[in-house]
């Protein structure tokens, strides 16, 4: 077992494309996935051999298709020292800024969880985060005329450039120096999306091939067993599935023996997906447990070969497609003694001046794209909150989700809030008697009030730097389009949740 330590530094923004509420957005991991660079290299790879049916050729087959080499994810590395995902049983007070370990301390204030990057020396706990910057698109939904014809803005969020990154690549030893001399010691690359044109310049760098000795340190009967990048794990039907007993199956398997317990869990989900290059489409998501997801397990004795297993486990990690840089473990990484939040240095802030003159036309669509943006989940929260009151109120039976499709599809084929009004009146009496069983006490109206009321049935708050902005930009909330869209986001979200609850009830 050896592993190669790579560093990577961007030199140009770089996007590695996540989920992002605003449909307007493209937001970017902060970190480099190990599938990223398992690809990159790929593509290198058939480059330089020129192979034209890469999956023939045996060496190809073994390092990208069979999983003998092992690529991490790339976490940042700052000044010398490696950060890695924040634990989540690591919190810290409100109050007093102290860090409680859940598995040690017992927490005197209420808590808040650490996010983002830490390095921990000693019993000393530092924080960070890569720096992120933000560019303005046109839409070219005409690519031969190769200008935006609508005036349709979107935003890529990145990476910036400067920044350094450090994971490894794990494999034989065999493996490892094959893939020094075939790339060298550095390499350039492309990675992430829109390599086209200004994103995705990097440097990679290999560093010395090392035989792997995690478990140098000593472990004990109770072991703390951290994430460090997310882990799909498949139940027994093939599908990914986020739980305890989903991950205990797993070690069962993984370590050989069931003669162990799961004592302390603190854990979060994850969606996965990525962007691949071949297919010009995104990869199916999946959900995982969330890096930094954390958990003790109690042996009631540690045998040799548990150690060895849990060895193999570190090395290789855990659940599926590890070869990608998912499911990566890491044991004991937080220290006995109590741990303290460096203080950062005293930063110069540097106000900037308010430009002169009046806001460009495309920039003022770009912050009125973002305010629809945040108005929408505003009404889609409100849809959310009235839809569970009004389960929680239903005197007799709950409407059924047949009903609830039918209410659905008539808004749907409705072309505006007074047309879906008129559908609702027409509804049969039988109909009309589940909604008035609906009831929102705090609104003090049945559901078949509120869909035959001729007012909106939301409120939207427009204060603060919102309203601010709104203000600066002219920006008119009584459009009528735009009520007409939250119209329907509000009720899309109520008949959604209404589906939800009675699922919810109906598997008890």
């Amino acid at each position: 077992m050896y592993s190669m330590e790579y560093h990577l530094k961007t030199n140009a923004p770089v996007l590695i494309s996540s989920g992002s509420d605003d449909l307007n957005m493209t937001g970017t991991l902060d970190y480099i996935p190990g599938k990223t660079l398992l690809g990159a290299l790929t593509a290198q790879y058939i480059k330089r051999k020129k192979l034209e049916n890469a999956h023939e050729d045996k060496e190809f087959a073994r390092w990208f298709l069979y999983g003998k080499l092992i690529f991490s994810n790339a976490y940042p590395r700052w000044e010398g020292e490696q950060y890695f995902p924040a634990p989540i049983s690591l919190h810290v007070g409100k109050e007093t800024g102290k860090i409680y370990n859940l598995f040690e301390d017992i927490l005197e204030e209420t808590p808040k969880g650490i996010n983002g990057f830490i390095y921990i020396n000693g019993d000393e706990l530092k924080k960070k985060t890569p720096e992120k910057s933000f560019s303005f698109h046109s839409a070219r939904k005409d690519r031969i005329k190769g200008k935006s014809t609508d005036g349709t803005i979107f935003n890529y969020e990145s990476l910036q450039a400067g920044q350094d990154f450090c994971g490894f690549i794990r494999g034989e030893k065999k493996d490892l120096m094959a893939v020094k001399k075939m790339f060298g010691d550095r390499l350039e690359l492309q990675i992430g999306r829109s390599r086209s044109v200004q994103y995705g310049a990097v440097s990679l760098e290999f560093k010395e091939i090392i035989p792997y000795s995690q478990l140098n340190k000593s472990i004990g009967k109770r072991i703390t067993v951290t994430l460090l990048s997310p882990a799909i794990l498949w139940n027994e039907y093939g599908y990914p599935e986020v739980s305890e007993e989903i991950l205990k199956q797993y070690l069962e398997d993984a370590l050989e023996t069931k003669d162990f317990k799961i004592s302390s869990f603190y854990a979060r989900s994850d969606e996965t997906e990525s962007y691949v290059g071949v297919w010009k489409l995104k990869s199916p998501s999946a959900k995982a447990l969330a890096a930094g997801t954390s958990f003790m397990m109690e042996f009631p004795e540690l045998k040799n070969k548990t150690k060895e297993k849990l060895h193999e486990l570190a090395f290789e990690g855990i659940g599926e497609r590890t070869w990608e840089g998912f499911g990566r473990v890491e044991f004991n990484i937080l220290p006995d003694e109590q741990i303290r939040l460096e203080e950062p240095g005293n930063r110069k802030v540097h106000k900037q001046k308010r430009p002169m003159g009046t806001m460009p036309v495309e920039l003022n669509q770009c912050f009125s794209q973002v305010v629809e943006a945040v108005l929408e989940r505003q009404v889609n929260d409100q849809g959310l909150r009235d839809a569970a009151d009004c389960s929680d109120n239903t005197a007799g039976k709950s409407l059924n989700s047949s009903m609830v499709g039918k209410l659905e599809l008539m808004l749907k084929n409705a072309d505006s809030p007074e047309e879906f009004r008129e559908m609702i009146k027409n509804i049969k009496k039988i109909g009309k008697d589940k909604l008035k069983a609906c009831r929102n006490k705090k609104k003090r109206i049945t559901l078949l009030d509120a869909l035959e009321s001729g007012g909106m049935p939301f409120r939207l708050s427009i204060e603060g730097d919102l309203g601010k902005l709104t203000k600066e930009l002219s920006f008119r909330p009584e459009n009528p389009d735009l009520q007409k869209r939250l119209y329907r986001v509000y009720w899309l979200s109520f008949f959604n949740t209404m589906r939800k609850l009675n699922k919810r009830r109906e598997s008890k």
